[in-house]
């Protein structure tokens, strides 16, 4: 398993590869893509208040979602993320963040950027079969291509 984690985080961790798609930059850049095409109110709110995806993104991805969970939550989460290959782990990764942030949606929706940002910074108290299963909900609906052509629509309209 720590093998097959590690090779699939691993051009986070090159610095001559943040901007790429692969690298860290480029993954959050996917990310807010695919939040934007997802939920573009949740999208939209978070960018009314600056929030950065860097701003919690940036850990999610680059640690896999272990610093936000305990132990046996961040196995489990690991155990479905594994059961993907290639460029579906990482879509079922963000699918995973943007699940993360639906269920912070009320106090995301209610509150400003001095209480937002430690709410979707903090989540010790986030169920980790509901993160799988709004996530899985969220890869069955949509699809990579999918995502990547709905987002280009959205920019051409706007």
């Amino acid at each position: 398993m720590f093998s097959a984690l590690m090779n699939f985080s691993i051009d986070l961790h090159i610095k001559e590869m943040d901007e790429s798609e692969q690298g860290i930059m480029g993954r959050m850049r996917v990310l807010n893509r695919y939040l934007k095409v997802v939920d573009l109110e949740l999208w939209r709110r978070l960018e009314e208040e600056k929030i950065e995806p860097q701003y919690y993104s940036f850990r999610w991805l680059a640690l896999l979602l272990a610093q936000e969970f305990g132990l046996y939550e961040t196995m489990k989460l690991w155990d479905v993320l594994l059961a993907y290959d290639g460029h579906r782990r990482h879509f079922f990764l963000n699918c995973c963040c943007i699940a993360i942030l639906k269920s912070r949606r009320l106090v995301i929706q209610q509150n400003d950027f001095i209480s937002i940002l430690p709410a979707i910074q903090k989540l010790r108290d986030v169920n980790v079969n509901f993160i799988i299963d709004t996530a899985q909900r969220l890869y069955d609906k949509y699809s990579r291509v999918n995502v990547e052509k709905l987002y280009l629509q959205m920019n051409e309209q706007l």
